[in-house]
């Protein structure tokens, strides 16, 4: 039987983390700062390699003047089975989807 590991996670550290330092950085109070960390959501997709946003149509020659990863998937408490990215001709929407499949944890 699995348990899901509690895992909290910060873009302020690469290490779990239990206080959001950018957010103490800016002045916020502390509570605040340690009410603001991630509590264990994570994305299966690469930030940089999975672009959801590179449509053909907002190129102008070699330019692409929109691209990135716009859609995410935020997962916690499961393992993930399957992931996919589709619509690469973007037909069906300006953007590609993703797809996860996932096995809950108990």
């Amino acid at each position: 039987q699995l348990t899901p590991t509690p895992l909290v996670l910060s873009d302020c550290c690469a290490e779990p983390c239990t206080i959001n330092k950018y957010l103490l950085e800016l002045g916020l109070p502390q509570q605040v700062a340690e009410a603001a960390v991630n509590p264990g959501f994570y994305d299966p997709f690469d930030v940089s390699k999975d672009i959801t946003l590179d449509n053909p149509a907002y190129r102008i020659g070699p330019m692409h003047l929109m691209a990135g990863k716009l859609d995410w998937t935020l997962l916690r408490g499961v393992t993930v089975v399957a992931k996919s990215v589709g619509n690469h001709s973007y037909a069906a929407s300006d953007h590609k989807w993703l797809l996860v499949q996932v096995m809950l944890l108990r």
